[in-house]
């Protein structure tokens, strides 16, 4: 199975709207994809969607749904941080979890839209 990192927007956004990152997160609740996560991934998710203009998109039920599903089928790496990999601490933990986790792939939105995957 190949192992995939998806960032907190690939994340909000399989949470909140239909498209590539849902389809992706579908692929992963089937078991076509193992995805990997880290504590550090996982608060900084948590905060995300705890902003009241998510709200608008998922209710909290539908919001603890999806995060006991995330845990439950996701896993779980610890990492270390290294030095300083990218200019935003955020991306740091993306790619420190990619590599505790030996991701094959990270999914991230900030990629072109016809990306769906960034080989690392």
């Amino acid at each position: 199975m190949v192992k995939v990192v998806f960032d907190t927007n690939v994340l909000v956004s399989s949470l909140i709207r239909e498209g590539k990152p849902r389809k992706l997160w579908e692929r992963a609740i089937g078991g076509d994809l193992q995805l990997v996560l880290s504590d550090s991934l996982l608060e900084e998710f948590l905060a995300v969607i705890a902003r009241p203009h998510i709200a608008r998109y998922a209710d909290i039920q539908t919001s603890k749904r999806f995060t006991r599903l995330l845990i439950q089928i996701s896993k779980f790496v610890e990492i270390r941080h290294l030095p300083q990999i990218t200019e935003d601490p955020d991306d740091n933990i993306v790619i420190e979890t990619a590599l505790a986790g030996k991701a094959k792939y990270i999914h991230s939105l900030r990629r072109p839209a016809s990306a769906c995957f960034e080989e690392i």
